[in-house]
């Protein structure tokens, strides 16, 4: 007797085994979108930041409200800024729980550490 055609049971092999990829490449998407979020946030603070330095240049103070950034993943405002020091804080729109969701950077420092390697 000829059979053709797949039984069940290599149906279901198959299925698993299209699951067990789709679930690997869901969390490399998440982990990928969150990298990228980061490395977005840190152009627009180092940005910023020369912006700053441009700004003091100019008039010996810094800028107390900066050119704005349009980024629904995350937003940016100016914490303090005067003739010796500013604070720029990013601030991510989702919380990740990596501790890099909210980057802080100032004239002399760039905080979190581990967000800035």
């Amino acid at each position: 007797m000829k059979t053709t055609g797949m039984t069940v049971i290599e149906l279901v092999i198959v299925l698993a085994i299209c699951g067990i990829l789709a679930a690997i490449g869901s969390a490399s998407y998440s982990s990928q979108r969150h990298t990228q979020r980061l490395y977005a946030m840190r152009a627009a603070l180092i940005h910023l930041e020369a912006e700053q330095a441009n700004q003091l240049l100019l008039t010996q103070t810094y800028a107390t409200s900066m050119p704005s950034v349009n980024d629904k993943r995350f937003s940016i405002r100016v914490m303090n800024a005067d003739s010796r020091d500013f604070t720029i804080k990013a601030t991510s729109a989702t919380d990740t729980g990596s501790g890099c969701d909210e980057l802080t950077i100032t004239s002399t420092s760039r905080q979190p550490d581990k967000c800035w390697k």
